[in-house]
């Protein structure tokens, strides 16, 4: 189903920015909306004719729009110009735009004469129609042409409004599917009186590495629990998502985001809440406001630049053995100073900053299991020994990695 919002905004943006009529029908012909009542001699002409012909002819300028791929331009059963544009969505065509009519010169009597002729109008008939035909605009074929292929752009913009709010349904409703499905393996596992804190030290992790899909899975974990045992009470759901939102919002500062924007952030986001009203849309919204806070730290889909998004890509693929900048420079295909240069532009740190904070995030979901030492860890995301390891840790998180895994510890 077609948004009718969005049609009749599309619509009325082309009638007011260009002055041409323009309509939208279904793929049979039924008028969906149209900017006005259209013009009297189109009303004369329908009632003297019939309303089938036209009809048949808007249609099928549809089905030939989308064979074409591009919009196209007609003449309508009394002879005046028209065009259309197929609106699709999913390979479907769901609707036909149509704009006119208008005439590509004056009127004459030939017009009229071959009307009379295919027609068999009476004289008043001809007279109404011959009267009402001077208010049809002139417009010349190269402005047609280009306000064809305006219709176009205005129908691919509704199908990619509509691909927009299909997504945006389909993720609710898988949300929704994932936070059921959590809820369920608590009841299950009888783990209901316990909160999973080191997920939340994990989501930050997440977050900080702008890993937006791994993140999306332990909110919906920690979604689960706090559901669960709010016993429905709503306004303890939305204090705990609240809580979750200012972890979120640290998280992305830490992770490089400016501090300003996400303050901004934080604020509209706290008054957003209170209109929130039911708690399928409030988990929803929390998964918006990850999507927003993530999209805020640089990661490899935010980069401009091809090469350095390649090189990041290579990076993160590699940085658990020694990768120096002049090996991911020749991966490139730059010069070690020329990459050097670029890469901090882009990035807005060096590449040993970038190496060395993507090393210790890394390194925090292996110093809680106390099965590895810290030499260990150190060792496993590439550095080449414990004293800078722990140098490194300290500059990033104010902590050592040891205080660090005591305090993990001491959350659970």
């Amino acid at each position: 189903m077609i948004s009718r919002e969005v049609l009749q905004k599309s619509i009325d943006v082309y009638r007011n920015s260009t002055g041409v009529d323009a309509y939208a029908i279904n793929p049979v012909g039924d008028v969906l909306y149209q900017t006005n009542n259209s013009y009297e001699f189109c009303r004369y002409f329908k009632k003297f004719v019939g309303d089938e012909y036209c009809r048949r002819i808007h249609v099928e300028s549809g089905y030939r729009a989308e064979n074409f791929g591009e919009s196209y331009i007609f003449c309508c059963p009394s002879g005046l110009v028209h065009w259309s544009a197929p609106v699709v969505i999913n390979k479907v065509m769901v609707a036909i735009l149509v704009a006119g009519p208008v005439l590509m010169i004056q009127p004459d009597d030939i017009m009229l004469d071959d009307m009379v002729k295919k027609y068999d109008l009476t004289s008043q008939q001809l007279d109404l129609l011959r009267q009402s035909l001077k208010n049809i605009p002139v417009v010349i074929p190269e402005r047609i042409r280009y306000l064809s292929e305006l219709l176009l752009m205005v129908s691919e913009h509704i199908s990619s409004e509509e691909m927009l709010q299909l997504k945006a349904k389909r993720e609710f409703y898988e949300a929704q599917a994932r936070i059921a499905e959590e809820i369920q393996e608590i009841k299950d596992e009888n783990t209901f009186s316990y909160y999973p804190f080191e997920k939340e030290r994990e989501l930050v992790r997440l977050v900080k590495s702008g890993e937006k899909i791994a993140a999306k899975a332990i909110l919906n974990e920690l979604l689960g629990h706090i559901f669960f045992k709010s016993g429905g009470n709503f306004e303890y759901m939305k204090a705990r998502v609240l809580e979750l939102v200012v972890i979120l919002s640290r998280a992305a500062v830490e992770g490089g985001a400016d501090l300003e924007m996400i303050f901004g952030l934080n604020l509209k986001y706290l008054q957003d809440v209170g209109a929130i009203s039911d708690v399928d849309e409030l988990c929803y919204w929390l998964v918006k406001v990850l999507d927003r806070f993530t999209e805020s730290i640089y990661n490899i889909g935010q980069s401009k630049n091809t090469t350095i998004y390649e090189a990041i890509d290579y990076i993160k693929k590699n940085y658990k053995r020694d990768l120096t900048l002049e090996e991911v420079a020749r991966y490139v295909h730059l010069s070690p100073n020329y990459f050097s240069k670029l890469f901090k532009e882009e990035v807005g740190m060096s590449y040993t900053d970038y190496l060395n904070k993507l090393r210790v995030e890394e390194s925090k979901k292996y110093l809680v299991r106390l099965d590895l030492n810290i030499l260990d860890v150190a060792l496993m995301v590439g550095f080449q020994d414990q004293s800078y390891f722990t140098r490194v840790f300290k500059k990033y998180e104010g902590i050592s990695p040891g205080q660090f895994r005591k305090m993990s510890w001491g959350n659970i």
